[in-house]
């Protein structure tokens, strides 16, 4: 009696690597068994590592044993299962004599009960295979998270580097995405953009599309992926593996300090900090006393005349531990002790006048001095370029094809010395050809922040009034009722030079407002949050203090 067959070709396309693909196992199989009467070829992705996670394999055995077919067709009997309760059940068939008949491509069996015990034995070594694999995968994934080096798909700003050799992948920076990443994290850090609203600007402004993959094409960056990105200490240097925490070595875009700050802005355990109000000034002071943040109770009452007035007190939350402060300021108590920070580095529109003017002069001034560097530098780029060519000519020179006018290694360690030289001239023109406008265009914008800063305050909503208070001040703290903080470093000097000119009521002088060096330069401060960025709120678009 002739019999029908099944052809079973399964593939698992992460665990098992040196498993045949299914168009191989296919072709190899219709080859070898030719002379047979196959019903259908059923193909299946998936491991069988675990049971009841193959339907097609599960339907095959029903419509098996409802006749439809005597036996199967299968390269390997780990392509049948690699776990005990499938194995036990292609068995039990064949004890019942459901599965009448089993033909293996790389393997012989014979339907006796020496071969069922056989067919037992090569089950069971499948499934010590897949466990062994398993536990080697593992300990292979462990040692590599020691090492720094993250064992997964790098997140949205990296991407994952396979230089072509096993066990030297590295993560590094997406040259696309890098950057964007690490402004919308300035963003969030800022205590002024809810991440929908840093999501909105990445994804209509800023164009920004996650990398594709082998199961799905580029695509737009998504709001619950970028959650999870800001709830992950990826960014900062570190990363979570199996419940260990370690340090990698990509690099980071923010410090862990940072982190740690944003995680306080999200709601600490990550989880997006849905707020039914979005009260002014909160997510930007903490307590003097105990740490913990300061909250905003909203407390409505309602009028005689059926109007319902809104009252928002500021007080600590007492979070972190106990803390004897009970004064509780409402906003109008609030906002003078704001304000009179952003007042103290106001300056007035002639006196920014005079300062663009002298800057400007100044600019021109330094662009001499700048463009004799700038020609230095370029002489001795060229210079290095030119004796690097001259060694190389020298090098492969027919005179020197004994290696006795230059040898190998004294060529290395000159073409080393010299590509330094080079690269070291390079990076000065760079920098220099850079910073020629910078510096000044930046001190310019900080005096005209300066200038417009309270008129944005008292007009702009909760977000533009947070940015401004986050780019003039840091540590903002209240205590007894009294809120404190640690001017910035260019507004610290802005606001040392309007003091010393009230004291003496005479002509400021420039001096007074030049950012000192080297020390302390203006190109050092992070002007990011001045830029104007596009909110979800279309009425708050244009109210960006850099507008």
């Amino acid at each position: 009696m002739a019999y029908k067959y099944f052809l079973y070709a399964r593939r698992s396309t992460d665990e098992e690597k040196q498993a045949l693909s299914i168009q191989s196992q296919r072709q190899e199989l219709l080859l070898k068994f030719q002379h047979l009467e196959i019903v259908e070829e059923i193909e299946e992705d998936g491991s069988a590592f675990k049971p009841y996670n193959r339907p097609k394999f599960k339907d095959m055995l029903r419509r098996i044993e409802a006749g439809e077919a005597d036996g199967i067709i299968v390269w390997h009997p780990d392509r049948l299962s690699r776990n005990p309760i499938d194995a036990a059940e292609v068995i039990y068939a064949l004890d019942r004599k459901v599965i009448k008949d089993l033909q293996f491509g790389s393997y012989f069996f014979s339907n006796s009960p020496e071969g069922k015990m056989m067919l037992s034995f090569a089950l069971s070594q499948s499934k010590y295979q897949s466990e062994k694999l398993g536990v080697d995968v593992t300990r292979g994934m462990t040692t590599k998270c020691k090492i720094g080096q993250f064992p997964g798909k790098a997140p949205l700003g990296y991407s994952n580097i396979n230089p072509g050799e096993r066990g030297r992948c590295f993560i590094a920076e997406d040259d696309l995405r890098y950057e964007n990443m690490q402004k919308a994290w300035r963003l969030l850090l800022t205590g002024g953009y809810t991440v929908p609203q840093i999501w909105y600007i990445m994804v209509e402004d800023w164009g920004m599309t996650a990398r594709a993959t082998k199961k799905r094409p580029e695509h737009p960056v998504t709001l619950s992926s970028l959650y999870k990105i800001f709830a992950s200490p990826f960014c900062a240097g570190y990363f979570w593996w199996k419940k260990e925490f370690y340090k990698g070595k990509h690099p980071a875009m923010i410090t862990y300090a940072e982190y740690e700050r944003a995680q306080m802005i999200l709601g600490r355990d990550g989880r997006p900090n849905n707020r039914k109000h979005n009260s002014p000034f909160t997510g930007l002071i903490h307590c003097a006393e105990c740490d913990s943040m300061i909250t905003c109770d909203v407390q409505r009452k309602k009028q005689k005349n059926g109007d319902v007035r809104v009252h928002l007190y500021y007080r600590c939350t007492k979070k972190k531990g106990p803390c004897s402060q009970t004064v509780q300021l409402n906003k109008d108590e609030m906002t003078p002790q704001l304000r009179k920070y952003i007042e103290a580095i106001t300056i007035s529109e002639r006196l920014l006048v005079w300062l663009k003017d002298k800057m400007e002069r100044m600019h021109e001034m330094d662009k001499k001095g700048q463009q004799k560097q700038l020609a230095e530098f370029r002489r001795k780029y060229d210079n290095a370029m030119a004796a690097i060519q001259n060694l190389v000519k020298l090098y492969v020179a027919v005179d020197n094809m004994d290696r006795s006018v230059i040898s190998e290694d004294e060529f290395k360690v000159q073409k080393n010395s010299l590509t330094k030289e080079r690269d070291h001239a390079k990076r000065l023109l760079d920098d220099n050809e850079l910073n020629v406008d910078t510096a000044i265009d930046r001190t310019i914008k900080t005096f005209e922040f300066s200038f417009n800063a309270l008129k944005f305050f008292d007009i702009g909503s909760v977000d533009t009034q947070k940015v401004i208070l986050t780019a003039i001040g840091s540590n903002w703290t209240m205590k007894d009722g009294i809120v404190q903080c640690e001017a910035r470093f260019p507004f610290l000097k802005i606001k040392e030079g309007l003091e010393a000119m009230n004291q003496k009521s005479e002509r400021i002088e420039l001096r007074s407002f030049v950012i000192p060096k080297p020390k302390h330069s203006i190109s050092d401060v992070d002007f990011s949050l001045w830029q104007p960025h596009r909110e979800s709120n279309p009425d708050c678009r244009n109210e960006n203090p850099a507008s």
